[in-house]
């Protein structure tokens, strides 16, 4: 059986979705990131509520994005 590449946020070590590391792809736009942040932390390091983030994972998601497929 494969081994799941569980990532966790580098700033509170909480395990993450596959649309909050969706979410980092789509917004760094860099194939080779490294650190990944939960939801509540990124929100904090963008200045932004996470429900925009979350309202953003949904409008991506309806766009077809290749990131969250």
């Amino acid at each position: 059986m494969a081994k799941k590449n569980l990532k966790k946020c580098e700033s509170c070590g909480i395990s993450l979705s596959k649309d909050e590391i969706a979410l980092h792809y789509k917004i760094f736009e860099q194939e080779d990131i490294k650190n990944f942040l939960c939801l509540k932390c990124l929100s904090e390091y963008l200045e932004c509520d996470v429900e925009d983030l979350k309202e953003a994972i949904r409008i991506f998601k309806e766009q077809g994005c290749q990131y969250f497929l």
